[in-house]
Order: structure tokens, then C-alpha cells, then sequence
């Protein structure tokens, strides 16, 4: 991936991650906000929909969802289980849940490691630190 494309992606991912880690408050609630978020208008779920286009269209990630014959609805469903289990938070500017999903090391750990015998709950906390420690390359366990 060239430096232009990288940077790209990157910005789109930390937009992206803004939307996805954003807690709700009592001004979406006063606001109406929340109200068109439960009729159907919920940026989250757009944001998600983007987030998987883009791993979709990044030829690594591509290849790594092709090597474990991963769909969109493979890390969709990744995506809400380690979110709930303890990815679902910003650490050092990334939205670990997202992140997980739009780089190569962190794909390929969420992707094979039922073969490890880790829980959700187990994955989520090592994304969590690997973000957490500005870790590089692959994640040992």
C-alpha cells in the first residue's frame, strides 16, 4: 500500500472511529438524535456498513478475509463480539473494535483464533492492550 492510499485509509478509518466510539448523551437524547437513531437513522450502523467497505477494498485485508474464507458478515459479526467483550473503546486515538478489523496483524489475530482456544472476551482484551502499548507486527499470545 502506497504512502498516499495509506494515509487515505487512515483518515477514513480515525472518521469512522469517531462515529463508532461516540457514547451516547442527554444531548442526543434533548436533541432527537437518539429517537432518529431507533427509527433507522443510526450513524453507528452507516459507519459500521463504510468500515467494512473499506476492509473489503484494501487488498490485504482482501487477502486475509480470502485466506480464512471470512465474509463481511464474518467480521460484522467479529466486530459486535469483541466490541461488547472490552474492544468497544479509544485507546491512543483508536477505536480498538474498528481498528481490529482495518489492519493486517489485528485481522489475522481476530480471524484464527478459535485454533488458539481464546473467548471474545480473551481477543478483546489482547486488542486492547496491543493498541494500548503501540505494539508492531504479530500478536503473540
Amino acid at each position: 500500500m502506497g504512502f498516499f492510499s495509506s494515509f487515505k485509509k487512515n483518515s477514513k478509518l480515525a472518521k469512522l472511529s469517531k462515529i463508532l466510539g461516540k457514547e451516547f448523551s442527554m444531548d442526543d437524547y434533548s436533541s432527537g438524535k437518539l429517537s432518529d437513531m431507533i427509527l433507522g437513522e443510526n450513524p453507528k450502523d452507516k459507519a459500521l456498513e463504510e468500515l467494512l467497505d473499506l476492509c473489503e477494498q484494501d487488498k490485504t485485508l482482501k487477502g486475509i478475509m480470502d485466506i480464512y474464507n471470512a465474509t463481511r458478515e464474518d467480521l460484522k459479526k467479529i466486530y459486535h463480539e469483541i466490541e461488547v467483550n472490552g474492544a468497544g473503546q479509544l485507546t491512543r486515538g483508536h477505536y480498538v473494535a474498528a481498528s481490529a478489523l482495518a489492519f493486517g496483524t489485528t485481522l489475522d489475530f481476530c480471524l484464527n483464533p478459535k485454533s488458539k482456544g481464546l473467548s471474545e472476551r480473551e481477543i478483546a482484551f489482547t486488542l486492547v492492550d496491543y493498541y494500548e502499548n503501540n505494539r508492531v507486527g504479530k500478536i503473540d499470545i
